[in-house]
């Protein structure tokens, strides 16, 4: 758990959801064991930053733009980004999706994964 943790909790500040998430992650993995006989799926979508009001207010920040800018596609995601996968998660074409956590983030979490290694 402690490497996960770090992968999503990567100071102080982000310890609570750190934990908050990793306990989530966890739960779908329990509750897939528990009603995947009965056809029932269980997944959790973990977003990046998305373009949304709040996203959008922060833009003129220099650290926001220094964030923005270290995004390995290069962009923000947009809500269509997200809701194009729920939609396909929702549909037949996903049926043997169950039990995982889908990182939509532009590849941040792999870049925030690999400097906590670099710093090792």
């Amino acid at each position: 758990m402690a490497a996960e943790l770090a992968v999503y909790a990567n100071g102080d500040a982000n310890l609570a959801y750190g934990f908050s998430k990793v306990l989530l992650v966890n739960y779908t993995k329990a509750k897939t064991l528990e009603f995947a006989a009965q056809g029932c799926r269980v997944v959790t979508v973990s977003p990046g930053a998305v373009l949304t009001e709040v996203m959008n207010a922060e833009m003129e920040n220099e650290a926001t733009k220094q964030f923005v800018a270290s995004i390995p596609v290069g962009r923000v995601g947009q809500p269509e980004d997200i809701a194009y996968l729920c939609d396909f998660l929702a549909s037949d074409k996903a049926g043997y999706i169950t039990g995982v956590d889908i990182v939509i983030d532009g590849g941040s979490l792999a870049l925030i994964a690999a400097y906590a290694k670099q710093q090792q």
